[in-house]
């Protein structure tokens, strides 16, 4: 599978470099659909670590709610820097400064739910001692 990803992602390179020199327009089409490409053959790993973590749950006994939100939170990290890298392969290195920043807060306010239920967590620890 790695030599799948690497060779797609050399041929997008390799085209990246070719179209930037020749039309700047069909640049970054080829460098969004390239990434979005490589992307898409991670969707089976990512459902195998979903699942991962859903036994996980139900061994631990940990809302199932708590551990969704985990794998949001850890998904818009990853499209985030995803998107940052393109934008900034795309030259627009502020855009993607923004778009860090914004991914940053959306992450913050939906850890609050987690903070929350650790903070419970920790307080019924500490009282059944």
């Amino acid at each position: 599978m790695i030599f799948k990803i690497i060779s797609f992602a050399i041929i997008t390179a390799i085209l990246c470099i070719y179209f930037k020199n020749i039309n700047s327009d069909f640049f970054i089409l080829v460098l969004i659909s390239g990434g979005v490409v490589i992307s898409l053959f991670t969707v089976s790993y990512l459902s195998d670590t979903l699942v991962f973590f859903k036994s996980l749950a139900e061994l631990t006994g940990v809302d199932n709610g708590m551990v969704v939100l985990c794998a949001k939170v850890t998904l818009i990290g990853y499209l985030v820097e995803f998107a940052c890298g393109t934008i900034e392969d795309c030259g627009l290195k502020g855009l993607s400064d923004k778009v860090a920043f914004v991914g940053r807060l959306v992450i913050l306010g939906m850890s609050i739910p987690l903070f929350s239920s650790l903070i419970k967590m920790i307080t019924v620890f500490l009282d059944k001692l």
